[in-house]
């Protein structure tokens, strides 16, 4: 029997995710939905948008599935003790683009990143963004993070969606204006300017 690589297993339980997400749409009535401003910027994340108090408040009721069973600090980021936890939050969250950090304990470097890491997450600019933020240690999961193609601590994953992870790449506190840009690339290449939903879910709902 043939098994699957954890990438390839990321894949596919957030597609599936997505569409079971659909088929219930699709048995919903419709309803129309308060429209946005019609005037919009080429660049979303370049708008300033009013600062919610965490990220997590802007999740949609259909995007919260598994939820539960998953932890979060007090800045409203995601705490992965396990590998069942990573696959929990992508299976969850198919609507949403995900930073997440992966750190060891012990590492000076990562303790250094952890403020920063932080002021990022509560960034105003994202919060009316489908984005949320995680972190992972290395300890007792070094295998599963290896599998992940992690080779230097801190690094960073972003996840958007069914188009699975987007940017890997290691960051140091002095990396902190690389992980803007990134956050920024990945949001202004994959999030639709009026529905502020990643465009792979609406072209899933066609």
């Amino acid at each position: 029997m043939t098994r699957l690589s954890p990438l390839a297993l990321i894949r596919a339980s957030v597609v599936a995710t997505i569409l079971f997400m659909n088929n219930m749409a699709q048995t919903a009535a419709f309803s129309p939905t308060m429209m946005m401003s019609s005037t919009f910027r080429s660049h979303i994340i370049s708008e300033v948008i009013p600062l919610h108090s965490s990220v997590v408040e802007n999740m949609e009721e259909n995007d919260t599935l598994g939820s539960p069973l998953l932890k979060q600090d007090s800045n409203g980021i995601y705490d992965l003790s396990t590998e069942e936890d990573h696959l929990a939050l992508l299976a969850a969250h198919p609507g949403k683009i995900i930073v997440l950090k992966f750190y060891a304990p012990w590492c000076r470097t990562c303790k250094g990143l952890e403020p920063k890491f932080v002021q990022v997450s509560k960034d105003p600019k994202y919060s009316n963004l489908p984005l949320l933020f995680a972190q992972m240690s290395v300890q007792n999961n070094k295998a599963y993070i290896k599998s992940l193609e992690i080779l230097a601590l801190p690094s960073i994953h972003i996840n958007a969606g069914i188009d699975g992870i987007v940017e890997n790449f290691p960051c140091g506190p002095r990396k902190i204006p690389i992980l803007k840009n990134k956050i920024a690339e990945v949001v202004n290449s994959k999030v639709d300017v009026k529905t502020r939903k990643l465009k792979s879910v609406l072209d899933c709902a066609i």
